[in-house]
């Protein structure tokens, strides 16, 4: 996981307040280098040394006590005025970043490709999480709002809801596989046709007795992203009359 460590001289310039800005500030940059996905990960540490127990280059330094006292308390305001301005530029600085992303938000797919092969990545990550049942990972990649939708018209809503529409088919078909077809990505979407594939070795919801035969299918998803990078809405129609028949739930004819 990312440690980022920053080292004060305790007491010396930097308020509390300032230090817990710092570690703010820290965090968001390199959440906005690396990307979204690596911000429950990322740890931003303070640490603190006394004064007289630091050095340069391996060289021990003098006790730098009169620094926080009387005389150079106007050093020190100062030394507070410039990390404050500074504090301020890189909150502007972020504003404009921000905004740039919003407009670039707005520009077809073909013309950000970075911006297109991080979504894509993202729904590769889901296909992934489904296929080794490490459904944990879907809190990492969907905003804590999401909201799926059926081509039946079902609706489940949060995180939770969804991973537990996955019971259902994992009972009837245990070795369930998701690979991607095709996915395009356009704006905040990505499109993508998917085919569910395995055995169907278990009952499905009490309807479909296992029979023992490999099910395929196919479906259409498109997924919505927020802000944040984290698929926020998803919307799925699946080839379900193709999967009854194959299940023997209903006549060919």
């Amino acid at each position: 996981m990312p440690i980022i460590t920053v080292q004060f001289i305790k007491d010396v310039v930097a308020t509390p307040e300032q230090k817990r800005q710092l570690v703010v500030e820290l965090t968001e940059k390199f959440v906005e280098i690396l990307g979204e996905v690596v911000r429950p990960f990322v740890y931003c540490l303070i640490q603190e040394t006394p004064a007289g127990e630091w050095g340069i280059a391996g060289v021990p330094m003098p006790d730098l006590a009169y620094l926080t006292g009387p005389k150079h308390a106007a050093v020190i305001e100062r030394s507070n005025e410039l990390m404050r301005a500074a504090i301020g530029q890189m909150q502007a600085s972020q504003a404009e970043s921000l905004a740039a992303q919003a407009e670039a938000a707005l520009t077809p797919a073909t013309t950000d490709p970075v911006l297109k092969d991080h979504k894509t990545a993202v729904i590769s990550r889901l296909n992934d999480a489904v296929n080794s049942r490490s459904l944990s990972g879907f809190y990492a990649l969907m905003s804590p709002d999401f909201v799926n939708h059926q081509g039946n018209d079902a609706v489940h809503e949060g995180v939770d809801a969804f991973i537990g529409s996955f019971d259902p088919v994992f009972a009837a078909v245990p070795d369930l596989h998701i690979e991607h077809v095709l996915a395009i990505a356009q704006y905040d979407r990505v499109a993508a046709r998917i085919r569910y594939h395995g055995t169907h070795s278990g009952n499905y919801m009490g309807m479909a007795p296992a029979t023992g035969k490999t099910l395929s299918w196919t479906g259409t998803v498109i997924y919505r992203f927020d802000e944040n990078s984290k698929i926020v809405e998803r919307w799925e129609d699946v080839d379900t009359l193709g999967l009854m028949i194959q299940m023997g739930m209903t006549a060919t004819s």
